[in-house]
């Protein structure tokens, strides 16, 4: 009799465990529904860095719509960059660092994303401090400078590439959010012409966005109104 409820015992004690083959089930079925997830996440991350990017760009619009009311209704410019000490149409950050001189924006975080800074959309060698000095890739940012404020067409500000040197990289996977002189803000479809590698950011050429209906070339428009600055 004790020998039978001493096997039975062992059986019972025997299945309180998984078994290999239960282990790699339970594995396989995690890894499928982990990776059924992943393009569902990433898109939400996506457009929540692109979200962030199109807010910034209202603010610092906003920013810039102060200064140009405080400075004979012109936006940071050559003349203004200038007699403020810095160089003109060197980098974006000198036309920025007006905004903090001048009392029109008070926070760094505008000229960063920190959602795309987190899926490697925007530069992570420098976070912003909010020391209202913009360091070296604090700033996303692009700046056109001497742009004719009465001109609602042209592109006013963009948002840069990865490298935190151009806005030609595809940043937004086939999107350039751009900020017009008319304060709109969106994200515009980008099509480059001839076809580029937009992983590589050393590349350049016609970058193709839809102003007004109209497919323009940023490369040929923008410095007919003026210099082209990069974040540095």
């Amino acid at each position: 009799m004790k020998t039978n409820i001493q096997a039975t015992q062992n059986i019972k004690r025997k299945r309180k465990g998984f078994t290999l083959v239960e282990l790699l089930v339970v594995i396989a079925i995690i890894a499928s529904l982990a990776g059924l997830s992943y393009g569902p996440i990433m898109k939400h991350l996506e457009t929540s860095a692109r979200t962030e990017a199109i807010s910034n760009g209202k603010n610092i619009y906003s920013a810039l719509l102060g200064f140009m009311s405080a400075n004979d209704n012109v936006f940071p410019n050559t003349s203004t960059v200038t007699a403020a000490g810095g160089t003109a149409g060197t980098t974006s950050n000198n036309y920025f660092q007006q905004l903090f001189d001048g009392g029109n924006i008070s926070d760094e975080k505008y000229f960063y994303n920190r959602q795309g800074a987190k899926m490697g959309l925007a530069s992570t060698t420098t976070t912003p401090d909010n020391d209202k000095t913009l360091a070296t890739t604090e700033c996303v940012w692009g700046y056109v400078a001497e742009l004719d404020p009465g001109d609602s067409t042209s592109p006013f500000i963009f948002d840069s590439s990865s490298d935190g040197i151009s806005f030609l990289t595809n940043t937004w996977k086939g999107k350039a959010i751009i900020i017009k002189v008319d304060g709109g803000a969106k994200a515009y479809n980008i099509k480059y012409a001839p076809p580029l590698t937009p992983a590589t950011p050393t590349q350049s050429g016609p970058v193709n966005i839809d102003l007004g209906g109209t497919q323009t070339d940023i490369m040929t428009t923008v410095p007919a109104h003026g210099v082209i600055t990069t974040p540095g």
